[in-house]
């Protein structure tokens, strides 16, 4: 039954018989038969179909949701397993954020390298979400869900927004002691929306930041040059800012969510054997990609000894 469950999963995907017949190489009446057999042994139809296009049911639909992630993480660990047996050679273009590098243990190109000999990998560092398939990008890292384009997405991890500022604007503007003080600075981060929400990280001291849309940029490094050159004060990933020693965390106790980091790919069987690996890999050290930088008490961190310090 798993496979009859993974062949519907990807007739869903597809829209239609047809599609997912050329993706899987299996003849359009035996997906239509299977898909029948999978109906009775469920007891109940999962799909609505029609010479043109299908849609699934609402049990369709609960089947669909329930079990295409776990099918997704099937695939990869029978991928990875497959990976580790056979030598992978060959060339693979992945796109990253301008902030992966920045995370402690940063070593992620190294290790791939080493482990496989032949495997060439292209580093496209960027903050857009770019067509995948008109710039020929095999793997994209993506933080948020990408809104182009009609991809695959797996969620690598989650990610944690700081406020940050240099020591010379919070001397010349004053540093914010609470939430309610972010009102009288400007506040930049890389999002379209007006506003964004930081509160401390049992949930308390819920407080709403106006955006400042004099900036607007995906670019991380030049929401950091703003920040350093005294724009104001920005909202950023903390795990990008780890190595940064120029700027200062203000209101440390507090944060907001940002969005998680995401593996992407045009289709999950036109992946090549050196794609998967990179994809594979990631999916191992996802947990690295996860841990929050931990946050220091008052007793550990004195914003004006800081500041003093800066100057």
């Amino acid at each position: 039954m798993l496979n009859d469950v993974a062949l519907f999963v990807e007739i869903v995907r597809s829209g239609s018989l047809s599609k997912a017949s050329k993706k899987l190489s299996v003849p359009a009446n035996t997906l239509s038969r299977r898909l029948i057999n999978l109906e009775k042994r469920l007891g109940t139809s999962l799909i609505l179909r029609s010479t043109q296009a299908l849609r699934c049911t609402a049990d369709g639909e609960r089947l669909f949701d329930s079990c295409s992630a776990h099918i997704d993480i099937l695939n990869l660990k029978i991928n990875s397993l497959q990976s580790a047996l056979n030598d992978v050679s060959g060339k693979v273009r992945v796109q990253v954020p301008s902030g992966f590098f920045n995370y402690p243990k940063n070593d992620f190109l190294c290790k791939l390298l080493e482990a496989h000999s032949e495997l060439e990998i292209e580093i496209i560092v960027s903050d857009e979400e770019k067509n995948l398939i008109e710039e020929g990008i095999d793997l994209m890292f993506h933080f948020g869900e990408p809104r182009k384009g009609s991809y695959i997405i797996r969620r690598l991890s989650g990610s944690e927004l700081g406020l940050y500022a240099s020591p010379s604007y919070l001397a010349e503007n004053g540093l914010p002691e609470r939430p309610e003080e972010m009102e009288m600075h400007d506040c930049f981060h890389c999002t379209s929306e007006s506003s964004v929400e930081i509160k401390r990280r049992d949930g308390s001291g819920a407080k709403e930041i106006i955006l400042c849309k004099r900036l607007k940029t995906k670019s991380i490094p030049a929401l950091i040059n703003a920040a350093e050159h005294g724009v104001g004060i920005v909202l950023m990933n903390t795990s990008c800012m780890i190595n940064n020693n120029s700027l200062i965390r203000v209101l440390p106790e507090f944060m907001a969510e940002g969005e998680p980091l995401f593996a992407v790919y045009s289709n999950h069987h036109a992946l090549s054997a050196c794609a998967r690996v990179v994809m594979d890999y990631a999916f191992q050290r996802s947990e690295e990609f996860d841990v929050y930088p931990s946050m220091p008490s008052h007793l550990e961190f004195n914003h004006e000894e800081e500041l003093t310090r800066h100057k």
